[in-house]
């Protein structure tokens, strides 16, 4: 895993893109890079490792102000939204309809696994 996270830090020096990015802990960062190689995999959606790497980065947003249980689902899928960086909508308007709905809910069961 550490030798893969490296991998995609230098990936991220190299091409920074135009948004801030949220700096990850190696364990947030393997988490969204295996949720989404296994959604690449289940869908086979032939995604190349870089592209995962882009997709796996989270814009630098604030993160909830109040419980998770005091946090409508709403409101969730809202601040899952405000994670996407500019590539990463770049490269999701190259998706189908229905594999930008599955990435959405992938980011919006990410931020309810970040925040528990």
């Amino acid at each position: 895993m550490q030798e893969l996270f490296q991998k995609a830090q230098e990936y991220q020096k190299k091409n920074p893109g135009n948004t801030p990015k949220k700096e990850l802990s190696s364990d947030e960062w393997y988490l969204r890079y295996l949720s989404y190689a296994g959604l690449n995999w289940r869908y086979k959606e032939k995604i190349s490792e870089e592209t995962i790497f882009d997709l796996v980065q989270k814009t630098d947003m604030p993160t909830l102000e109040k419980a998770l249980t005091e946090t409508s689902p709403e409101e969730l899928k809202a601040l899952s939204l405000t994670y996407y960086s500019d590539k990463k909508k770049e490269i999701l308007s190259g998706f189908t309809q229905d594999m930008q709905d599955k990435i959405e809910r992938l980011e919006y069961e990410l931020v309810v696994v970040h925040e528990m």
